[in-house]
């Protein structure tokens, strides 16, 4: 592990972010946990250049594709019209909640990026998590257009369809992960399937890094000194497991987002380099994410062990004959 070492010449070693209106007595120890941020986040940037480079690529690919005043169409016939059916009409909406479901997952690019290079690997999981979700439930309404309403109340539905039979049902609310995993394995393309793989892997490294498991619980312990750290600590390990679990969703979720149409041919060609090139950095903690699948394999085996019926035999039964 590199030992961290404070740049005296670092322009931002005294920066601190203000927060307009508090006194400084209150803020005193804002700006010292900002000043201990800022040494570890210079520390990381100089040692992970290559990796910032690619989270980057792919966070400046979301932005464009997000930007003010981009315009998204699902297409299709005129709403209201005569070959407006019930099918066309599931697609705009499902078409207009996976745009809210990206745009909301991809927010959380920045902050992951910012939690991860100032050793808040704990809150980048989280976030990564997150966006993870997102992205599972965007596959989910693509494969699944009639079920957007899973995601509205009936009141939030439009006069479209106000009075139907589906109104009348109770809302389900969103698909769990075990429901969207059985969707995509069945309605999804091959590539949806591999990715989800993949995905179902990450969400339990995720789990057991975001939660105070004994992976987590890690980051505030030196055994070594036999102290408890507080403050958030440089940990390579950890570092290159965010910075590989980040750009494989950011990747998967550009996945998407290409889905949605009306991109420029740049945007389209840059999405697929950035996707080749961070392939290596997503399989450098293939080791760990085999040791997962191994764990859950391990599981599904105990679960259908545990299914069996029991069998009952002759001898066993204690009946006697009259």
């Amino acid at each position: 592990m590199r030992a961290m070492k404070e740049d005296p010449e670092d322009p931002f070693q005294e920066w601190s972010r203000p927060i307009p209106g508090q006194p400084e007595a209150l803020m005193q120890g804002y700006a010292s946990e900002e000043l201990r941020d800022n040494a570890i986040r210079s520390f990381t940037a100089r040692h992970h250049e290559n990796e910032i480079n690619l989270w980057l690529a792919a966070l400046n690919l979301y932005a464009f594709a997000f930007e003010p005043h981009r315009v998204y169409s699902a297409g299709g016939p005129e709403p209201e019209s005569p070959e407006d059916t019930e099918e066309t009409q599931n697609q705009r909406r499902a078409y207009a909640l996976r745009l809210q479901l990206l745009a909301l997952a991809g927010r959380a690019i920045k902050l992951a990026l910012d939690a991860t290079l100032s050793g808040y690997y704990t809150e980048a999981w989280t976030l990564l998590r997150t966006m993870l979700d997102g992205w599972a439930r965007c596959v989910y309404v693509r494969v699944r257009p009639g079920e957007y309403v899973r995601w509205y109340a009936p009141e939030e539905e439009d006069s479209e369809s106000a009075g139907t039979e589906a109104d009348k049902k109770p809302r389900q609310g969103p698909p769990h992960w075990g429901e969207i995993e059985v969707v995509i394995r069945k309605d999804g393309d091959d590539t949806d399937r591999a990715l989800l793989e993949e995905a179902l892997l990450r969400w339990e490294l995720m789990q057991m890094g975001s939660h105070p498991s004994g992976e987590g619980i890690e980051q505030i312990r030196n055994d070594a000194l036999g102290i408890m750290m507080y403050r958030p600590e440089y940990h390579e390990g950890f570092c290159m497991s965010a910075f590989s679990l980040g750009v494989f969703i950011q990747r998967v979720l550009l996945r998407e987002v290409e889905f949605l149409g009306s991109h420029e041919e740049l945007w389209l060609k840059t999405n697929a380099k950035v996707a080749t090139d961070v392939r290596s950095l997503e399989n450098s903690i293939r080791p760990a994410l085999d040791e997962v699948a191994a764990r859950i394999q391990a599981r599904r085996a105990a679960r259908r062990e545990r299914q069996k019926p029991a069998i009952r035999h002759p001898e066993s039964r204690s009946e006697t004959a009259s």
